[in-house]
């Protein structure tokens, strides 16, 4: 499915300039004191910190991953041309419904161009550090005459053999967040 994305407007202003405060957050996941596993001791140092890439995005862009939570969707939509960009568009939402696209704070080798990309764990996210996290809170415009949200965007590759991790949350008022897997993205031929 292609998909074509331009917008610029309130709520794209408001992100970029909240966009451009780092704030770091601490993981809800944080282990006992001396009950730390290995994988519960990387998850301990994640950090989510608040940062978009670009405010503006016009491009050619497709699904790449879909997470459901209560009812509502988001998806993250990867850029096919030039394929530096990832976004997430929510919808069937409620006012102060959260979407998010996030991106880690280190790259990953890409695979092969005739693969459909790969899943890294999270743990080998979490070892990085921080990620990036791009969001969006649905207003009531937004949940009750578009019944539908996007975020901003975060950087999908580096260079031709580097790529980020990337994925889509959300996060309803009434339940759980749910996120997608990572995905790292696959050279072009």
């Amino acid at each position: 499915m292609k998909h074509h994305k331009a917008r610029i407007g309130v709520t794209s202003l408001m992100l970029a300039v909240g966009g451009l405060t780092a704030m770091t957050v601490p993981s809800a996941a944080q282990p006992a004191p001396g009950k730390a596993t290995a994988a519960d001791a990387s998850a301990s140092k994640y950090r989510k910190i608040k940062h978009c890439d670009d405010t503006a995005l016009i491009g050619l862009f497709a699904v790449t991953k879909t997470v459901t939570s209560t009812g509502r969707t988001a998806r993250l939509y990867t850029e096919r041309e030039p394929d530096d960009r990832a976004y997430s568009f929510a919808y069937d939402i409620a006012q102060g419904d959260k979407a998010y696209v996030q991106r880690s704070k280190n790259t990953f080798k890409m695979s092969g161009p005739d693969t459909n990309g790969w899943h890294p764990s999270k743990s080998a996210v979490y070892e990085m550090g921080a990620v990036r996290s791009c969001e969006n809170t649905a207003g009531w415009y937004e949940a009750n005459v578009n019944d539908h949200m996007f975020t901003n965007a975060v950087t999908v590759q580096r260079d031709s053999v580097r790529a980020y991790a990337v994925r889509t949350c959300i996060n309803p008022t009434n339940g759980p967040t749910k996120c997608s897997k990572w995905w790292v993205d696959h050279k072009d031929r």
